[in-house]
């Protein structure tokens, strides 16, 4: 189990309580090992294309704001533009202590069929998994998120 570092966070006057918040786990190589472990499997899933799958196995956020149709459909779409993931080296990573242990992202250079990619994703960490929470690519110069904003995001 990853265990967790809290601080107090005084506040600006006398009158405020002090409010423990935690900032981070203290253990960083291990929130990494779990986001490359989560990229290693999104690539999986990926290449036998298992788009049912990392919809399903995402973090509940993703899935309130990529239906899953919608989702499928995308996925399908860049499967046949990008094909085969061949690989994928981080080149960026910054930790978040937001949710119980804390969310990742990690963005890198993608080896797709059809070329390189830069790749961002986004996971909401537990003590032992990495949910995908977001992702994007990077595809000639435009930005791809998903899920995308559509107006309105669902907490």
């Amino acid at each position: 189990m990853l265990a967790c570092k809290v601080r107090s966070i005084f506040g600006i006057t006398a009158m405020l309580p002090i409010i423990p918040l935690p900032i981070g786990c203290s253990d960083v190589s291990a929130q990494r090992h779990l986001a490359e472990h989560g990229v290693s499997k999104l690539q999986a899933d990926w290449n036998h294309g298992e788009c049912a799958s990392i919809h399903d196995e995402s973090d509940g956020y993703f899935r309130r704001n990529q239906l899953r149709d919608k989702w499928l459909g995308q996925c399908t779409e860049l499967q046949n533009q990008l094909g085969t993931w061949k690989s994928f080296q981080i080149r960026n990573g910054v930790t978040w202590p937001v949710g119980s242990i804390g969310m990742v992202w990690v963005e890198g250079i993608a080896e797709f069929e059809d070329g390189q990619h830069i790749v961002r994703v986004d996971f909401q960490l537990d003590d032992n998994s990495a949910k995908l929470f977001h992702l994007q690519f990077n595809l000639g110069g435009k930005a791809v998120p998903i899920p995308g904003y559509s107006g309105r995001l669902a907490d």
